[in-house]
């Protein structure tokens, strides 16, 4: 009896042992099976655009102009080379639209049959002699501009999240980012130098043509060419980083918190839920101190990890993958990412590596403008319209932004909380209305809580509630036919309103 009892005991002890192996495997099956088909489903099909066509990163504009035209390199060609289209728009009786890196999403840098000036080549960049002032050409993007800073020791006051972008585009869209107590990068312009429809060049800021100035930046390429940009700059910084998850309801005491207990937070931007388990319920807030007085390594380039970007897509149109993703950004970002970074080094992050590469598929931003105290409410109608349109939203994060007090078409008129909402849908007509559809809806519930939308993105507003949003937006169509009467620069988003 007791050697059978022994032997039992081993095979039971065997058998455990097999089921564990068994219920491991099967654990990690699941994850590892959506990880697979996630790598499967990121296709990267979507084909070029066609010579003589321009598209922006909607993927919804592929658009026939009349000729691309590259801006020459040289300033001084360049300046000789506009006018001449401008000359050549005035005779044709056409229009002139302008594009950069062309990351709006509305053809705001687009507009059939006309003459398109592609400002990418006019792209120097210099320091004053102190180092305080950046003097950037129009098509620099800031992946070329962040490296040029970083070798100088200085860095940008205010700019979006990403690299990608170009000077020009990033001033006419008065861009904002995750720079703790700042206002848009308006209040970062200390001048610009702008052709307009009559091939004059005028020097804009506060103190000289400061009506132009606070028009071109927001104005979205539509009272003349930007030639270049003079910016503040700052010293570069070594930054600690510090996050907390909370339930969503103490959210706004967490932050308070975490800015509370320093002086010298210098980002800051939280991520919420979009696991359909917990959508917005909980809140990832994520701070950056600067670490003073200590050495600040060089940029690196930046270095693409294939893990996150499928962990990224994988969320798309799967509730297990975003909750996935969920834990991922929350339980493995502290583990597997450095608490160290510099200021240089977490703007220097291209958008391409989240973004879909499909030729059936695209993301789609949403931005929106709420004062802090309507941020709750404002929230719980966004989880509302989400689940009830059963919208695909593959990312949310929100930022502070301080009042603009430079540019006339301003979103931030007082402090404000922007939602920053990436959607993925399918490229086509039905998905095109289901989305038209939502984003009026989200348009309602923003200015319903004293709120804005941003401009940038798919024209899915209506007349009334662009007027409700911006009230001051016929003046600007006012200003806009004075200083360019003929109406030479145009492209969709001013085509559409305008009228």
């Amino acid at each position: 009896m007791h050697l059978q009892a022994k032997g039992f005991g081993k095979f039971a002890i065997l058998r455990l042992i097999g089921w564990t192996c068994i219920a491991f495997c099967l654990s990690l099956g699941r994850p590892i099976f959506h990880l697979v088909n996630a790598i499967v489903q990121d296709k990267h099909d979507r084909p070029p655009v066609a010579r003589e066509r321009v598209n922006d990163a909607s993927h919804f504009n592929d658009t026939a102009v009349k000729v691309v035209l590259d801006v020459p390199g040289s300033m001084a060609e360049a300046e000789d080379f506009l006018r001449k289209i401008l000359v050549r728009a005035q005779t044709e009786k056409t229009h002139v639209s302008l594009g950069g890196a062309r990351h709006t999403m509305g053809g705001q840098t687009i507009l059939d049959d006309s003459l398109h000036v592609n400002m990418l080549p006019l792209n120097a960049v210099s320091l004053s002699e102190n180092h305080e002032v950046l003097h950037a050409e129009a098509g620099a993007r800031w992946s070329q501009i962040l490296p040029f800073l970083d070798r100088h020791g200085r860095s940008i006051e205010v700019m979006q999240s990403n690299n990608t972008f170009t000077i020009g585009g990033s001033i006419s869209a008065n861009c904002h980012g995750w720079q703790f107590d700042k206002p848009p990068i308006a209040a970062s312009v200390i001048s610009l130098r702008l052709m307009l429809a009559d091939g004059s060049i005028q020097r804009c800021s506060m103190d000289e043509n400061k009506e132009l100035f606070k028009l071109v930046l927001g104005g979205y390429g539509l009272f003349g060419i930007i030639l270049d940009v003079e910016f503040k700059t700052i010293p570069n910084q070594l930054l600690s980083r510090k996050s907390v998850v909370v339930p969503t309801s103490r959210a706004l005491a967490a932050f308070d918190q975490l800015i509370g207990e320093q002086d010298n937070v210098r980002m800051a931007y939280a991520r919420m839920s979009i696991a359909p388990t917990s959508l917005f319920d909980e809140v990832m807030i994520t701070t950056y101190i600067e670490k003073e007085n200590e050495p600040i390594p060089p940029l690196t380039d930046w270095v693409e990890t294939p893990f996150s970007r499928v962990v990224f897509r994988g969320s798309v149109g799967s509730d297990y993958g975003k909750k996935v993703r969920w834990q991922a950004e929350t339980k493995l970002d502290d583990f597997l990412g450095s608490d160290l970074t510099t200021r240089n080094q977490l703007l220097n992050e291209p958008s391409e590596w989240f973004l879909s590469a499909s030729a059936a598929r695209t993301d789609i931003l949403h931005e929106y403008f709420v004062p802090r105290n309507h941020s709750s409410a404002f929230l719980a109608q966004v989880k509302s319209i989400i689940l009830r349109h059963q919208a695909d939203l593959t990312n949310i994060t929100v930022r502070e932004v301080d009042t603009d007090q430079v540019s006339f078409l301003r979103y931030a008129d007082g402090p404000m909380f922007c939602f920053v909402m990436l959607f993925n849908q399918e490229i086509g007509p039905a998905a095109e209305r289901s989305m038209a559809k939502i984003t009026r809806e989200l348009i309602d519930s923003a200015l319903d809580h004293h709120g804005r939308y941003y401009l940038p993105y798919r024209l899915h507003a209506t007349d009334e509630q662009l007027r409700r949003a911006y009230p001051q937006f016929g003046q600007f169509v006012e200003r806009k036919r004075h200083y360019d009467p003929q109406e030479i620069f145009s492209n969709q988003f001013w085509q559409k309103y305008s009228r």
